[in-house]
């Protein structure tokens, strides 16, 4: 049986976050899109996603707290990316600390780049840990 091809977005509930979902639904055609708030973490069927994105963009919670509770959640088996406006490398380490698999700076401006680098992010997720059938 194939893996569904659902990724999940946590995110708040505001109009810069609306722009990203409408960013990613564009990005991730070939996929389903759900949006839950940081709240939802432990009511989530984590077997049921291909990827899970981490809006450290529009939230205004502690993202790597997040981050890092979605992992113990689903034990390791889906993969994890944190979208944030920070591209630090103190930033980015403490992603990764939190478990992160992919951090993706987010910016206004640069969006070419941006879209680019998130669709090879969520292919090459998707397909390295094997939650996606061809």
């Amino acid at each position: 049986m194939a893996v569904p091809r659902t990724i999940l977005l946590y995110s708040a509930q505001n109009s810069g976050s609306s722009r990203l979902k409408a960013v990613l639904r564009r990005l991730a055609s070939n996929f389903e899109l759900e949006t839950q708030s940081p709240e939802q973490i432990g009511q989530a069927d984590y077997n049921k996603y291909s990827l899970i994105l981490v809006d450290a963009i529009y939230s205004n919670d502690n993202s790597f707290g997040t981050c890092n509770q979605i992992k113990q959640y689903c034990q390791q088996k889906v993969p994890v990316v944190m979208l944030g406006e920070d591209d630090s490398l103190k930033t980015i380490v403490e992603a990764y600390k939190n478990g992160a698999d992919y951090y993706v700076s987010w910016h206004d401006t640069g969006e070419e780049a941006q879209l680019s680098s998130m669709k090879n992010i969520i292919q090459r997720a998707t397909s390295q840990f094997g939650r996606v059938s061809a």
